[in-house]
């Protein structure tokens, strides 16, 4: 392949990285996930990639150039980034702790498709059959890939944010609140909560594909990716705090300490800084739908880390889904 096929391709080698980030970046947040909420998360990521923004921009002399952007461009990013990030990834927490990951996220990563069709809709993306199958492809092998490495108890604990040390206890809990309970009340319960769980999911996917439409919409090749990133998480990060500030209590508190701080800053440098300005650099030189497609694939990256890492299993359903994820990048790409 010669330089000028590989520029052909920047788009999507950049799409590859931003997936390669956002996968480290959520192993290093899941190692934490038990005490450090996602408002939390969130807060402190983004505050973090907004002083760093801010001192690099100020040190280049480019916090004007940064903040120059037209009012529909700055508009655009803004509130792109904040559906995609802040209520987008909000809302999938919360769906995910009512009716579970493995229902929540397979709804939630229908994004890219939904990406792609709207894209048709309004005229900015081709219709082609490849295409479709591969997005297809990517949103089934990641959801593979991201239930496969899950037992029973570990999903307990992803979704009701429990330590193991208490599992046993909360179990047999659960049980003697199950035995004093109508048959009734469980059922309409279960109902309501598979009803706000599968709303969650849906108002998930469409955050996250109004927010990447968004973005992609308000870049261009002439605008420059690091002062569009700049410009978005400065914005964002006070909302984050906010988020943070009032739903920081109850269930949602966290529980902060000096090592899980600093993963969740290094989760943030990778992810937030590095990962979100090469997802920016993809939306710039390719369609939406591709960059969705590949960056939602982050969980490829994700885990085999947690494997090594976090001591998760391994299985056949995991090399399927990789096996699907990867054939379904590849025909995006190709065709």
């Amino acid at each position: 392949m010669n330089p000028m096929a590989l520029s052909d391709y920047f788009g999507e080698l950049a799409a590859i990285a931003g997936a390669i980030c956002f996968g480290l970046g959520n192993v290093i947040i899941k190692s934490q996930c038990s005490k450090i909420k996602p408002i939390a998360v969130n807060a402190i990521r983004l505050t973090f990639t907004a002083v760093f923004y801010l001192i690099v921009m100020l040190s280049l002399g480019a916090l004007q150039t940064a903040f120059s952007l037209d009012y529909k461009t700055g508009l655009l990013l803004v509130v792109g980034t904040a559906l995609a990030i802040i209520i987008g990834d909000v809302v999938f927490y919360y769906s995910q702790q009512l009716i579970g990951l493995s229902r929540a996220y397979p709804i939630a990563v229908s994004y890219p498709l939904l990406t792609y069709l709207i894209g048709i809709i309004l005229g900015y993306e081709f219709y082609d059959l490849f295409r479709i199958q591969g997005v297809l492809l990517v949103v089934l092998g990641v959801y593979l890939i991201s239930s496969s490495t899950e037992n029973d108890i570990d999903k307990y604990f992803r979704i009701n944010n429990k330590s193991p040390v208490d599992y046993q206890l909360i179990k047999e809990q659960e049980q003697n609140e199950k035995n004093n309970t109508s048959i009734s009340n469980q059922e309409k319960k279960k109902k309501r909560n598979l009803i706000l769980g599968i709303t969650g999911a849906l108002t998930t996917a469409i955050c996250w594909t109004i927010g990447t439409i968004m973005l992609d919409r308000a870049l261009t090749i002439e605008i420059q990716g690091i002062n569009a990133n700049a410009y978005r998480m400065i914005c964002i990060a006070p909302l984050a705090l906010i988020v943070f500030f009032a739903g920081n209590r109850g269930k949602q508190k966290s529980k902060f300490t000096k090592k899980g701080v600093l993963l969740v800053l290094l989760a943030g440098i990778i992810g937030n800084t590095f990962g979100s300005l090469f997802y920016l650099f993809s939306l710039s030189f390719t369609d939406a739908s591709t960059t969705a497609a590949i960056t939602a694939a982050s969980p490829l990256i994700a885990s085999p880390l947690s494997i090594l890492f976090l001591k998760e299993k391994t299985s056949l359903v995991l090399f399927m889904g990789t096996l699907l994820t990867i054939s379904g990048i590849w025909l995006i790409i190709l065709y």
